[in-house]
């Protein structure tokens, strides 16, 4: 019988948030996360509309609960245009993400290995995607995984190095996927599973999760059931999945792919969009906000700019709020036509 984690100050955390595993131990970490932000972290300790901090803050202001000179790495989303102001995250802790990263994926996706391909031609070195998939490759990936750029080609050749023992597992923004299938169908591997980074809607097209998670089935000739989503964010050191290894699956493969299962040490929750704090009920649409407990050292309570519903534990995404900036991945895929 496993001991219960015990969660008392801030390097408690630091050291054992990955191996959370029930409710009461998250809450007891989080209530030490909480009093640790509030006393070092001028931002969170200004806030006072609400425990859920609005995700813009990053934009504007240097969230951190540690002095600059203690910034390992600062990672920057990537932004929708030249007038866009970045949201920076700055990190002081790298191996805390590492940790998150590699513990999060095993616990949607199992230990593998996997023959693991991130398509991110356009992405920049500061992107907090970029470092994550270079680290689950080092960390996860059999033999051939790398990051790739000439798409099929690339594709086509990690395929020929995965076999049913090493599924292929290829990651990539919506649309630049997208864009590989739309100029030439590429068939994967029995086995192989496809994971879009997100972002659906664009200057020059929108697609739901479904109607995206069907074109790429087809498009890589692997079932609906294989096509996944990741959530993530500059802002995030945890990311979440619309799957999660060893879960009974949803009776219908078109249901479970919409709805993300988030790492014990990550949650979601669902609140009105007019009242700050206050939850709706399972069903209800309002606006997600997450509780990342990697993100200790920075901000770790949360209100997105997505429009979601939540059943249980899981929530699904419906889009970004009315009069939100898109994010920016999808339009590295975008030009001037």
């Amino acid at each position: 019988m496993s001991t219960a984690l015990s969660f008392d100050t801030i390097d408690d955390v630091r050291t054992g948030f990955h191996r959370i595993s029930t409710s009461t131990e998250f809450d007891h970490a989080a209530s030490v996360v909480e009093a640790y932000q509030k006393r070092h972290n001028p931002v969170f300790a200004r806030y006072d509309a609400g425990r859920f901090v609005p995700v813009e803050v990053f934009k504007y202001a240097r969230v951190a609960s540690f002095p600059p000179e203690a910034t390992t790495v600062v990672f920057r989303s990537s932004g929708t245009g030249q007038a866009d102001r970045r949201a920076e995250h700055h990190v002081r802790d790298i191996e805390v993400y590492g940790r998150s990263a590699l513990a999060g994926f095993q616990y949607a996706f199992g230990d593998g290995p996997f023959v693991l391909v991130a398509h991110l031609p356009a992405y920049a070195p500061d992107s907090s995607l970029v470092w994550m998939l270079q680290h689950l490759i080092r960390e996860a990936g059999a033999p051939g995984s790398r990051v790739i750029s000439d798409a099929r080609n690339d594709i086509m050749e990690a395929a020929r190095v995965a076999s049913f023992e090493q599924p292929l597992l290829l990651f990539g923004a919506a649309f630049g996927l997208m864009d590989i299938v739309e100029r030439d169908r590429v068939s994967l591997p029995a086995g192989s599973l496809v994971v879009e980074t997100g972002g659906m809607k664009t200057h020059r097209r929108t697609a739901r999760r479904q109607e995206l998670h069907e074109a790429l089935s087809e498009g890589f000739g692997v079932p609906l059931a294989s096509i996944h989503s990741e959530y993530g964010m500059c802002e995030l050191l945890s990311q979440c999945y619309t799957t999660r290894g060893g879960a009974p699956r949803v009776a219908s493969p078109l249901r479970a792919n919409e709805w993300f299962h988030a790492p014990p040490w990550m949650r979601l929750d669902v609140h009105r969009a007019d009242v700050p704090d206050a939850p709706c009920a399972d069903g209800e649409e309002g606006v997600l906000v997450v509780t990342d407990l990697a993100n200790m050292f920075s901000l770790s309570f949360i209100r997105t700019q997505d429009r979601a519903v939540r059943r249980g534990s899981r929530v699904t995404i419906l889009g970004r709020e009315e009069g939100a900036q898109l994010r920016g991945c999808n339009f590295l895929f975008e030009n001037d036509s």
